[in-house]
């Protein structure tokens, strides 16, 4: 095996790797989402009965799903930004090999 040869399989591992991590981000992201969706229902089911009742207990179930909200808006935010930065290896490991094996792509073209 040449060294190009072992160039392109580190690549290629290296895509692979980047593809699984960017879709694992991915994956845990969207359910995070669909968590901060129910958390911020919670809210709004916190806020009717504070309303309805301005009591102590009401204000409190008020302050903990805000804060339950924002810790899973934190985690949201934490895997989309996992996933994009994966997503941009896979593409910079593209670019690379584009520029880099340019030569080699135009001879299987034929030019």
């Amino acid at each position: 095996m040449g060294m190009d040869d072992f160039l392109e399989q580190a690549r290629e591992k290296s895509k692979e790797f980047y593809l699984k991590r960017a879709q694992a981000a991915a994956l845990s992201a969207q359910s995070s989402a669909q968590q901060a969706q129910q958390a911020v229902n919670e809210i709004a089911k916190r806020l009717m009965e504070y309303e309805a009742d301005k009591n102590e207990e009401n204000r409190n179930a008020v302050v903990l799903a805000a804060r339950g909200a924002a810790k899973v808006a934190r985690e949201v935010a934490q895997l989309a930004n996992e996933a994009s930065e994966a997503a941009l290896l896979i593409v910079s490991t593209d670019l690379k090999r584009s520029m880099c094996g340019g030569a080699d792509q135009n001879e299987k073209r034929g030019m």
